[in-house]
C-alpha cells in the first residue's frame, strides 16, 4: 500500500515569513528622492518624487505578491506605477500619486510586521547558524523518504561539507511544511555554509550546461541525423558533461583548499549530481536568517534561477554585481 500525502497548494507559514524577513527592511526604507518643478499648464510649482532602484523594489514586490495576504496591496502598489515606467530604474510622480503609493506601501509594510511579530511570538524563529531546506513537494511518504536520504548524504558524505570544527546537527521540521531546519555547532568560522553556498552554486551552473546540452541533442534527433552521427554526437555530449563536471569538483576543491581522493572525487560527483537533481524538483537551500548577513548573501536565490537555465553569462554576471 502507497501512503500518499496531501497536497496543500497554500503557502506555509514559515516560507511567509522567510520572505517577510528578508524583505521587509527594503519596503520600509524605499529610497525616495524629491525636486521643485514648475507646472506649466498652471504657472505654479510642484514637488516631483522618484523613486530609485525602482528594477529591484519591483522584484521583492513580485516576491510579495505570491503571499495572498499580501497580493491586495502589493498590486495597489503597481497600480499607481505607469505602464510606461515599470521597467525602468527610476520612477518620476507627482505628489498625489506618490502620496497614493505610500499610502498602499505602508499598509503593505504594516502587513509583513504583524506576519513576522506572529511568527517569532510562536518561538518558532531559528536558532543561529544553520542551513533552511526546503523540500520538493511530495506525492507520497516514500519520496519523501527519498528526498531526506538524498539530504543525508550530501551532508554526510560530501567531502566538501566534513569540516573538524563544525558540527550540523537536525534542528526541527517547520511546522506543517517541508521545512528542514540543520544548526551548526561548535562553529567559528562557517565552513559548512560557505562551501554549501558553492555547492548550490555550481549545481546551477551545472544544471543549465546540462539543459542546454539536452536542448542540442533534442534539436539533433529532430533532425534526422544518421545513425553514426548521432553516437558521435551522443559521445561529445557525454564527454562535455563529463568535463563540466569536472570542472566543478576542480573548482570546489580550489576554493576549499581540499585535495581529493578517488573515493572523494565519486562522493563529490554524486553529491552534485543528487543536488541538481533536488533542485530541479524544487528543493531550496538557504542560511538560516540568523545567520551572518555576510553569509546569507553567498546563498543564490534558486527559484529566481530556474527559468533562466540558459543564460549561464547573465547568471555569473548577476552574482558578480
Amino acid at each position: 500500500m502507497k501512503i500518499q500525502i496531501g497536497v496543500n497548494q497554500k503557502m506555509k507559514l514559515y516560507n511567509v515569513y522567510r520572505i517577510c524577513k528578508q524583505n521587509i527592511e527594503l519596503i520600509k526604507n524605499i529610497d525616495v528622492t524629491q525636486r521643485d518643478d514648475t507646472d506649466l499648464s498652471k504657472d505654479i510649482k510642484v514637488k516631483i518624487y522618484t523613486i530609485k532602484n525602482w528594477y529591484n523594489l519591483k522584484n521583492i514586490l513580485y516576491k510579495l505578491e505570491i503571499i495572498p495576504v499580501l497580493s491586495q496591496y502589493v498590486n495597489e502598489c503597481f497600480k499607481i506605477i505607469p505602464e510606461s515606467f515599470r521597467d525602468e530604474d527610476s520612477v518620476p510622480m507627482n505628489s498625489v500619486r506618490y502620496a497614493e503609493f505610500m499610502k498602499h506601501q505602508n499598509k503593505l509594510y504594516d502587513k509583513m510586521k504583524d506576519i513576522i511579530e506572529l511568527y517569532e511570538s510562536m518561538n518558532l524563529e531559528n536558532d543561529g547558524n544553520g542551513l533552511d531546506i526546503k523540500l520538493p513537494n511530495c506525492e507520497d511518504l516514500g519520496e519523501y523518504i527519498s528526498y531526506l536520504k538524498d539530504i543525508n548524504f550530501i551532508f554526510t558524505q560530501c567531502p566538501f561539507l566534513q569540516c573538524d570544527d563544525e558540527i550540523l546537527k537536525f534542528g526541527s521540521v517547520d511546522v506543517g511544511s517541508n521545512w528542514l531546519k540543520l544548526i551548526i555547532a561548535t562553529t567559528s568560522t562557517c565552513m559548512i555554509l560557505n562551501n554549501t553556498a558553492s555547492l548550490i552554486d555550481k549545481s546551477l551552473i551545472l544544471r543549465s550546461h546540462y539543459i542546454n546540452l539536452q536542448q542540442q541533442e533534442e534539436m539533433l534527433k529532430n533532425q534526422q541525423i544518421k545513425n553514426d552521427i548521432a553516437i558521435d554526437y551522443h559521445k561529445t555530449f557525454e564527454l562535455l558533461r563529463s568535463a563540466y563536471m569536472d570542472t566543478a569538483i576542480n573548482e570546489l576543491a580550489k576554493e576549499s583548499n581540499k585535495t581529493l581522493d578517488p573515493e572523494e572525487q565519486d562522493k563529490a560527483k554524486r553529491t552534485l549530481e543528487k543536488l541538481i537533481i533536488l533542485i530541479d524538483k524544487g528543493c531550496e537551500i538557504y542560511a538560516t536568517l540568523d545567520s551572518p548577513d555576510e553569509v546569507q548573501v553567498l546563498f543564490p536565490e534558486i527559484q529566481s534561477h530556474l527559468e533562466l537555465p540558459d543564460n549561464i553569462m547573465k547568471y555569473l554576471e548577476d552574482k558578480e554585481q
